[in-house]
This record gives C-alpha cells, structure tokens and sequence, in this order.
C-alpha cells in the first residue's frame, strides 16, 4: 500500500468522523445574539424568551453583585459571553475560565429532586450564581489584568488557589441575602443539621471540595455556602472583598490567606460557626424513637441510598416500590408477600434503569410510571412504564418528557408527563391501551411555571405540585371532567415530595384522595404532611391539611401510604431517611405523634392551570429582531501560550520528544502551535481540530505535525480519534471508536548513548495504523463506593496497520510490512465481595492471538480531606491496594485476519510463546480541587510492583508508574 493511498484512507475515516459528529452535536438551529452593555448572550431559536429576560435583567444583576462583594473598582466586563443551551435538559450553567472566560446555561425548567425550585425566577437566580463566580475570580490588580488580557483572560491565581468550598460559597452566600436561594430553604440546609446530628460534621479540610461519595457536591455548596454567610456577618464585606482580592492576585493558598486577612485561623471559625448552629432537640437514631421502624429491619436489606418510594393501595393488593440510588435499581414489596402477619419477605428487583429520578404507581398497582434521563450527545428527559403483570418496561418512544404517571380507573388508563422545552411547560396525556400511547390533550402551562410530582389521585385524577413563582398550590384535575382543583399551600410552608393514594372509605375520607408530602419550617428538619380531599360525584367536598409538629433525624423524604398500614387515625408511611452518609427505608406510625389540623380552603378552575396570566413581561419577545451570531468574533477568543506542543516521534507512534520553545493558540476548538527543540535542532507547526458534546459521551480529536531541521523537511505525524457513546435499552450502551495515526518522514529515536541520533543513521518510514471498534456495554455504577460497579461489555475491532521503512544512503528497503486484524473484546466486573475487573481480548492483533488481564482492589481507605498547606488546593480522594493478573499468547510471527486462519493460528501458537505477570499496585486518588483544573476530574496515581513470568525467560520483578485523568475539556 503506497503513501497516497494512506492518506487519502486517513482524511476519508477523519471527515466521515467530523461530518457524523457535527451533525449530531450542532443541532438544526442557528444561533442569535443579544447586546447589552456588558455581555454577549447567545441563545438558539427555542430559547428567545429566556434569552430576552436575560438581556433586560443581566447588567442590573452584575452590577447588583459588584456593589454586595464592593468590587465596583475592579475589573469591569465587556462582551461577555452568556451561552444559552435547550437542547441539554438539565436545569444548571457553569462559569469556566477554558478557553476564555464565559458562562454556559442550560435553558430547561428546574427538577422537583433538585435544590433549585426554592427562587422566584430559578433562570436569573442561577444566572446570578454564576455571575458571582465571574465577578469573584476576576477581582484582579491592574498588572495581573494585563497579563490575562495578553495571554489568556481568564488567568487568575483564583484558578489555583480557591478551592470549591470557597468560590462555591461565596455564590450560594450571594443568590441567598434575599432572603430566597439555598441557605433559606430548609430542605437544602438539612444536610449541615443532620451531619451536626450525628456527630459527624465534617472538619473546614473535608467539605473544601471533590467528595465522590453520597452526598457528593452538597457538601462544598451546603457547608461553603453557610460559613461564607458566617464569616461576612462576622467580619464585614470589606475584609472579605480583600480576601477574594488576595486569592486572585496573591501567590498563597487560601489557608495563609484566611489567617492574613481575618488574622483567625479558618478552622477555629469554622469550629465557631458550627457551634453557632441550632439544630432541633432529636433522637440520633430515628429508629430509638417510638413510632419509627428500619423498613430494611425485617427485609432483605441493599447497601445502597434508597430514595423516591411510590405505594398503591387496593382491597387485592397493596404494595411499594422505590429507588436504590447507587445502582439506579428499583425494588418492589408487596403486602401480599407477608409470611404473617409480623413479618415480610425480602422483596423483588425490578428492574435497573441508567438515569432513573422517579416512580409513581397507577392507583390499581398494574402500571409503575418511570421518568428520567438519558446522556447521548446531550441530556434529554426520558419516560417509560413498567407493566408489574407483565415485568416489562414500555418505553415512550419521545425524548423531552418527564414527570411520568400512569391513572387508572375501572380499567381504563391515561398516561400523563411534563414536556419542557426552554421554560415552556406543558402537561400531555395520552390514552394508554394495550401498550400503546394515543394522544388526548395539551395543558399549557404559563412560561416559567411549573408542575412537579405528577402523581394518580384516582377516577382518573391527576394531583401534582404547581409552582408559580414562590407560590405552591397542590393541584387535583379530572382529565374526562376537564375540572382543576386548587389547594393553596400555606406561604410558612416548603413542600416537597406530593404522592397520592386514592382511597374507598379508607381510614381519613369516606371517598376520596390522601396525599402525602415532606414539608418543612424555615428552622425545622423535613416533616410529614397529609392532605385529604373528601369528595362527592367528583367534586372536592372537603380539603384537610394535617402536618406533624416534630422533627426526627434524618428527615422524611418522598412520604407515601404504608401497604400495612396499622395506624388508627392517620394511615403509616413510609418513606425515605436521608441521614448524612447514606439513606434509608423508614416506616413511620403517625399514632405515635402528634399533628396539627385545619380546614384549608379549595378553588375550582374551569381552565386547567389558568392560575393567572401570562405574567412574563415578555409578551412582546416577537418583536425582538434576531440577529445572527457570528462565531468568527469568537474565533480568536482563547489561550496564547508562551511553549509550544510540537510532537516528535518515531515510526511507531511513540513521542521522543517535544518542542517546548514556541508559541501556541488554544480555543474552544482548533489549536495551532509553532516551536523549536534545542535537543533535535529541530522545528515545526502543528494543528489541533477538536469537539466534544455536552456531556462528554461523543468527542472528535484530530492532530497533526509538520517537522523540519537545518536540512529540509523532517517528518509529519497525525493523530485522530472518533468516539460516540450511545445509550440503549434500561442499563446500556453502544460505543463507537475510531483512532488512526499516520506518519512520514524521518524518525527520531532515543538512545541514551548518544541522546538523539543524527540524521545520517537513520531512515524514511511511513507507517500507518488505524483501529475502528464496536462496543455494547452494561457497565454501571452498582452502589455508592468508588469502585462498585457491575456488567459486562463485548464487541469486535478491526486494525489496519502498514510500516515501510528505507536506508537513506542506499534505498534499500529495511522493513515492509501490512497487516489486517479482526477481534474481539470483552469484559466483566463485579463488586459483590470485592470490585473485580476481567478484560479478554481474542484475535488481540496481528502478532497475538489472546489476552487476559485481571485486577482486583482488595483494600481502600476513604481519605476524602483536602490540604492545609499545599499551593494549590489538592483533594485526597483515597487509597487503595489493588492486585492482578496479565496473561498474553503470541504467535512465532504476524499473521494477518487470524480469525480467518486457523491452520496458521494453532501452528503460531504451538511455536509461539506465553507471557504472563502478577503484579500489586499501591494507588492513590485526588482532585485538582480549584478553578478549570477541577475538570480533570478524580486524578489516579500508583505504582505497580510486577512479576514477569515469561515463557523462556527467567522471573524478574518491574516498577510500574501508572497515571490516568478523566480530561474533560
């Protein structure tokens, strides 16, 4: 195969590579931009509205947060970037220096499982989170804003010296002095209360940040956002504007500086600030106290966060499902399954569903509604329904919806889910027959309102949580009435978690509707709250609100009715304990406390969810012209580097070397970088194409080098990969992969004789290899350890790769060779006993038929603390032991698609040789915990000790380094 016709293979597989992925990632729809004094907001088409309302409150927002951090005289913004994305359905935006310095916002209404619903615009509250970040890393001196503006804006010593504690504090400190925001909403704040409860609160070094367990990210925010409240009240703005201003210019880290500034240490205030907080007079243990049982007690009991439980109640059959977080499984108990009546059976596994948020029961038991997400080139909202006689899962097949529910009544079903687009909700329901969904009606729902906890009251009722701004309402519409009912929640009241249990003469109601809910005071933990709705022929008689007036530890989450029920005034719960390490089944008998009752007054509506007008103040966002986005103006937006990243290698694609005098441009996506390298005499330019979707499941990376020396042209050497993962059926994927290299030219090798050999002794090669893959994975998390996980993956690789090399002096040719091979690949872990990783490789490549390789961690120590004294704030993750397995068959030479050549296969593998290692590893994990860095990710380094058992060798022991990042630029 000659030079050409490699090239012209390599751009083919690089352009169908980039053409499949821009298709995919860039959507349909053109981008727009809007101007204001400040910032540039760039939005598509189904996020004009979102965009409008950014525009006309975006500069009094800033302006408002420079004057709260008295900063005014600091660095003042122009054209800043403000990135409005719909496509990803994930209410969140994040504020990053790379390449340049801009924030990404994802348009989509807020979850009812996340702390975000407690603002009155969730759009400009977290808009202001993140414009706080902004403001908070760019407190700069005039020089260090000159150096950012030469080389790369957002450069700050922010990015290196403010751990996530810190910069994430001071913006929940910030969207929270209106008296709204995270530290004012009981629900958010529960996690600092329960941990101090327990006796567990963490010390100032393990809430500075990366936590990779349960919790996870609450605690930098919950714990950051609440001492940075303290320290303000305790010190003023003015000391803490100095604070943030020697972060950003000073060379040291944040615990110097705390002490330099505040002259106290940051942990004796923290000590302090934890002191300071009241927490309410409970039992540690909820289960010591009268009335609260460990539903996991009597049952088979999973290591797992369990969450989210749904019940259905009928004179047949009773029972409850719920979610076990870490594995995203859904278990089910019935009261059916009773031996007696003091004891039940361990329960029934659903099934397992990747991105599941949330159950809800038809009010019969037949039908389980599941809504949750799916990550593709972006995050889409997904729902399905699981039929308990069948033990089938129906998929919608729509993405965009959420908030799933199945009603039922006398045989007849609707479906019924939340479709978002931007901030535009509405409610569709659907008739529901033999598995098949046909359409019925659209409820619209006023821009930026929201319904959450869609749930089945009964006779065809769809009860939910109606948001409109900071108002609640508990909502009760009949689809075949087209009649709403409307509670007004208490304004003293945060409410969470609506579920519904239709009822027939059942204990609070002669016939109607019971619906459970947490709810919360601004000071309490979260509570168990009751409304009863008595009805007549469909019509709301009588509305009753019942709320227990104590707090137990570990709170109530996602209440619903008992399916054994022995309470005598208010029915049981169960519902789920959120303690500060995990969370648990609970089952509370409401005999045993007391609660408050009174008479709230209900509104029939004739129009569904026509609470007012459309109150946007956008009414007129048509007569917004839309002007076209240029992304020229952005092009030359990004990093100047005083290095460059020329690659020097050999003929097999190993690096020798790197050109690091040089210059470099780096944006958002391309790459060119010149350089010379003194040790090769050598010089060169090279260029870097790259794209990644939101979410990191699709890349494309293409790299290439031109090389030089005093005498004429040196080598090339390109590099391009392709990878798209794909989700499919409840727990699975498919991943595609595509990775080829090319080179030409002349070779530098190494020898530590003579460090880089001379042009003369060395040769012209050309050498290709390219590696085109298919994988189907059931690879998942299987609890909330690091290391547990569960599945198994499989799939063929085919590889082509040609080398040809020539004497300079002569022509004569040294090597020659090409070669094509078809494998496969498999692999299994399992975290039963301890995580086990295998990977098998058949038909390897061209000079091995097998390969195995197995590793175990059989010990790990949780550190999860970050440094005191470190310049820049390292999170210690763990450490970990682990221990292997590696064994390989190679053939006496090539053989070229093996999988087609037995004969030559068992006649390579008689005279070939077995190699095999055992080796022991010590590791340890850590995050860069600050600024961009914090996008490595976990951070894994280690050493392995290995015992080489080769065939035809004696033992020997090697040292190998090991190092691997999750890079996520």
């Amino acid at each position: 195969m000659n030079t050409k016709k490699n090239k012209i293979v390599l751009l083919f597989l690089i352009m169908t590579a980039g053409v499949f992925f821009n298709a995919y990632s860039n959507g349909k729809n053109t981008r727009y931009i809007l101007k204001t004094k400040y910032f540039d907001i760039i939005y598509r088409n189904p996020s004009k509205a979102t965009a409008v309302m950014m525009s006309q409150k975006i500069d009094d927002i800033y302006i408002e947060i420079r004057k709260s951090l008295k900063v005014e005289d600091f660095y003042t913004f122009k054209n800043f970037p403000v990135y409005v994305e719909y496509s990803t359905q994930d209410l969140n935006a994040y504020y990053t220096e790379y390449p340049y310095r801009h924030i990404v916002f994802y348009d989509t209404p807020p979850s009812a499982y996340t702390d975000l619903t407690n603002f009155e615009n969730s759009v400009l509250e977290v808009l202001k989170h993140e414009l706080v970040h902004a403001v908070s890393y760019n407190v700069k001196n005039g020089f260090n804003n000159f150096i950012s503006e030469l080389f790369f804006n957002g450069l700050s010593n922010a990015i290196f010296t403010v751990p996530t504690s810190i910069a994430e504090g001071i913006a929940v400190q910030q969207e929270s002095e209106n008296g709204r925001g995270r530290l004012n909403d009981p629900f958010a704040t529960h996690i600092i209360k329960q941990a101090i409860i327990e006796n567990v609160c963490p010390d100032f070094t393990q809430i500075t940040g990366a936590d990779d367990r349960y919790p996870y990210s609450d605690i930098p925010y919950m714990f950051g956002g609440a001492f940075t409240d303290f320290v303000i009240n305790k010190y003023g703005k003015d000391l803490y504007r100095d604070f943030l201003y020697c972060l950003t210019n000073k060379a040291n880290n944040y615990f110097v500086t705390y002490k330099k500034i505040f002259k106290n240490n940051i942990e004796s205030d923290f000590n302090e600030f934890i002191n300071s907080i009241k927490i309410p007079e409970v039992t540690v243990n909820p289960y010591d106290t009268d009335g609260i049982t460990d539903f996991n007690y009597k049952i088979y009991s999973k290591t797992n966060c369990e969450t989210q439980c749904t019940s259905f109640i009928t004179k047949e059959e009773s029972g409850t499902a719920w979610i076990s977080e870490g594995s995203k499984e859904v278990w089910y108990c019935s009261k059916n399954q009773s031996r007696d009546k003091n004891s039940v059976i361990k329960p029934e596994k659903l099934f397992t569903l990747t991105g599941i948020t949330k159950i809800s029961f038809s009010s019969d038991g037949r039908y389980l509604a599941v809504s949750g997400s799916v990550s593709s080139f972006d995050r889409k909202n997904t729902v399905a329904v699981y039929d308990m006689k069948k033990n089938s899962l129906i998929y919608f097949n729509k993405t965009g919806y959420e908030e799933a529910c199945v009603l039922s009544h006398d045989g007849k079903y609707y479906f019924a889910a939340l479709k978002s687009e931007s901030q535009f909700s509405k409610i569709e329901i659907y008739s529901f027959e033999e598995n098949k969904f046909s359409y019925v009606k659209t409820i619209e729902l006023p821009y930026g309102n929201n319904a959450f906890n869609l749930s089945d009251a009964g006779n065809h009722g769809l009860a939910c949580i109606y948001r409109e701004g900071l108002k609640s309402y508990i909502s009760l519409y009949y689809i075949e009435l087209d009649r709403l009912t409307v509670v007004k929640v208490p304004d003293d009241i945060y409410i969470k978690n609506l579920s519904c249990t239709a009822c027939n003469n059942f204990i609070t109601g002669q016939n109607g509707s019971v619906m459970t809910f947490s709810y919360a005071l601004k000071d309490s933990l979260p509570r168990l709250g009751f409304l009863t709705l008595n009805l007549n022929d469909s019509h709301v008689v009588r509305s009753t609100i019942h709320l227990m007036q104590s707090d137990v530890s570990g709170g109530i989450y996602f209440p619903t009715i008992y399916f054994s029920s022995k309470s005598q005034k208010l029915p049981s719960v169960i519902y789920s304990s959120h303690f500060f390490r995990t969370a648990k089944i609970s089952v509370i008998d409401t005999d045993k406390f007391e609660f408050s009752k009174y008479q709230v007054p209900f509104e029939e509506k004739e129009n569904a969810f026509a609470y007012s007008s459309n109150s946007t103040g956008f009414e007129s966002i048509e007569n917004v012209i839309d002007k076209r986005f240029n992304s020229f103006d952005y092009a030359f937006k990004g990093i100047f580097a005083p290095f460059s990243t020329i690659i020097i290698s050999d003929d097999a694609f190993n690096i020798t070397s790197l050109g690091l005098l040089g210059l470099t441009w780096h944006s958002d996506s391309y790459q060119i970088s010149c350089g010379f390298d003194p040790l090769t005499m050598c010089y060169g330019i090279n260029g870097a194409l790259f794209k990644y979707s939101s979410t990191q499941n699709a890349y494309f990376y293409l790299i290439s080098n031109a090389v030089y020396d005093e005498e004429a042209f040196k080598q090339t050497y390109s590099f391009s990969e392709f990878v798209c993962n794909i989700p499919c059926f409840s727990h699975s994927s498919i991943q595609f992969m595509g990775r080829n290299s090319f080179f030409y030219g002349h070779p530098v090798e190494f020898d530590f004789n003579h460090f880089f050999k001379s042009r003369e002794n060395l040769k012209t090669s050309t050498s290709f290899s390219s590696t085109e893959a298919v994988v189907f994975s059931t690879l998942r998390k299987s609890g909330n350890g690091a290391h547990e996980k569960k599945g198994f993956y499989f799939g063929p690789h085919i590889n082509y790769s040609f080398y040809r090399s020539v004497y300079d002096d002569t022509g004569e040719i040294r090597a020659d060779g090409e070669g094509f091979n078809l494998g496969l690949t498999a692999g299994l872990s399992v975290s039963n006993f301890i995580p086990v990783d295998v990977r098998a490789y058949l038909f390897t490549d061209i000079l091995r038929f097998a390969s195995i390789d197995c590793s175990a961690v059989i010990f790990s120590l949780e550190v999860q603390k970050g440094t005191k004294n470190f310049f820049i704030p390292l999170y210690l993750n763990r450490f970990y032991l682990t221990a292997g397995y590696k064994g390989e068959f190679f053939y006496e030479k090539k053989i070229s698609m093996a999988a087609f050549k037995m004969d030559e296969v068992c006649s390579g593998l008689k005279s070939g040789h077995f190699d095999q290692s055992v080796n022991l590893g010590l590791n340890v994990e850590f995050t860069l915990n600050t600024g961009v860095l914090i996008k490595l990710g976990t951070i894994g380094l280690g050493t392995d000790v290995v015992l080489y058992l080769n065939e035809g060798q004696n033992p020997y022991i090697g040292i190998l380094p090991k190092l691997s990042s999750k890079l996520v630029f």
